[in-house]
Parts: structure tokens; C-alpha cells; sequence
């Protein structure tokens, strides 16, 4: 029975820690993204405000 026990409590503390490293991981290198992200929705929203096609090229 004692074997068991540490067995999963070993499993769940591997899991738990290969869960909160991958979300540390995830959240520092997609921050950039979601930030590249939202000044595009933001971007094409001016440019709808403005009547300009989102397509249109910059001049």
C-alpha cells in the first residue's frame, strides 16, 4: 500500500511541476504575440473607423 501512495504522490508532483513550468513558459513567449495580435485588431478597427479597406496598403 505504501508503495502506491508515493508512486502517485511522485506522479502527481512530476505532472504538477511539468504543468506550471509549461504555463510559465507559454505565458512569457506568448506575451509578445498577444501583444502583436491586439495592435492588429486595434489597427483594423481605426481603419474601419476611418472607411479604409483593413486590405488597403499604407501610404
Amino acid at each position: 500500500m505504501g508503495f502506491w501512495y508515493y508512486f502517485w504522490t511522485v506522479n502527481f508532483i512530476v505532472a504538477g511541476s511539468a504543468f506550471a513550468i509549461i504555463t510559465v513558459i507559454v505565458m512569457v513567449r506568448g506575451s509578445h504575440d498577444l501583444r502583436t495580435m491586439m495592435a492588429r485588431l486595434k489597427a483594423i478597427g481605426a481603419a474601419r473607423t476611418a472607411g479604409t479597406p483593413p486590405g488597403a496598403p499604407k501610404l
